[in-house]
C-alpha cells in the first residue's frame, strides 16, 4: 500500500496549514512524517521544536530528506537539537534558513 502524501501550497510561516494538520491527525504511534526540508515544515525555530516535541509525545518520528535528520534514531534527535541550539546562538544566520537556504 502506498503511503499517503499531504501537501500545502502556502508558506511554512503560516502555522494554519490544512495539509500539515491532516498529516498530524493521520499519523499514528510508530509512524514517521517525512518532509523534503525542515524549512518546509516551519520557518520559526520555536514552532519547529514545538512540532517535533508534539510528535515525540505521540511517539511519531520526523524525517527530513534534505538535512538527513531522522528523529526516530538517537543520532537524529541529537542532530535536530544541536541544529536548534546552533540557530539560537547564531541569530544573524537565521535569515538564511528562513529564505530556504539552510539545507
Amino acid at each position: 500500500m502506498k503511503p499517503p502524501c499531504f501537501s500545502d501550497k502556502m508558506s511554512g510561516a503560516n502555522a494554519d496549514r490544512p495539509g500539515l494538520k491532516e498529516a498530524f491527525e493521520f499519523a499514528r504511534k510508530g509512524n514517521t512524517i517525512v518532509v523534503w526540508r525542515l524549512d518546509r515544515l516551519g520557518r520559526s525555530l520555536k514552532d519547529l521544536i514545538a512540532l517535533v516535541e508534539a510528535l515525540e509525545t505521540r511517539q511519531i518520528g520526523l524525517r527530513s530528506l534534505q538535512e538527513n535528520i531522522d528523529t526516530t534514531t538517537s543520532s537524529g534527535k541529537l542532530i535536530f537539537h544541536l541544529f536548534g541550539v546552533w540557530m539560537l546562538k547564531h541569530p544573524p544566520l537565521n535569515h538564511c534558513w528562513a529564505r530556504g537556504g539552510w539545507g
